[in-house]
């Protein structure tokens, strides 16, 4: 599968199911992340049920956040590598970003 391009997210559901879930990923990062762990996940002798629920529902949560709004995902991810480059980047306080959208956070 390749990567599509990074565009206004979309509302369509997607099924909790790996196939599903693998489909919905568009960035290459997360289709890299998301096909080692699996690889990992199932090369083992035996696989805990519990550990493939966890697995498929971290990355359908992903999938469906990501879809969302792809432009701001790809955003997320670059801001990822950076920190974990431990270069310096720009933060917003949250309970400014919060004001900002209408919430109200106690310091």
């Amino acid at each position: 599968m390749t990567a599509q391009s990074h565009e206004s997210g979309t509302d369509t559901p997607i099924d909790r199911t790996f196939t599903a879930v693998r489909a919905a990923l568009f960035h290459p990062d997360d289709v890299a992340e998301f096909e080692a762990e699996y690889a990992e996940l199932t090369g083992r002798p035996t696989v805990a049920i519990a550990a493939l629920d966890e697995f498929l529902t971290r990355w359908w949560q992903t999938a469906i956040v990501a879809n969302r709004d792809r432009d701001d995902w790809a955003r997320v991810l670059q801001l990822r590598e950076q920190l974990r480059r431990g270069e310096q980047v720009h933060t917003r306080d949250l309970a400014d970003l919060a004001a900002q959208r209408g919430y109200s956070v106690s310091r």
